[in-house]
């Protein structure tokens, strides 16, 4: 079995038009199934 090749990330416009907002609803809307953050576990320690 093959896996499934992951769609194309689509990149928001990088010419200054976009403020961060608007990029992280851009990457939203049109890279829904990409993960964006995930947070790291917390270590035992790290109490």
């Amino acid at each position: 079995m093959v896996a499934p090749r992951p769609s194309p990330v689509s990149y928001p416009p990088l010419d200054g038009s976009l403020f961060l907002p608007e990029m992280l609803e851009f990457n939203a809307q049109h890279n829904s199934d990409v993960t964006f953050f995930v947070y790291e576990e917390p270590d035992s320690s790290d109490l």
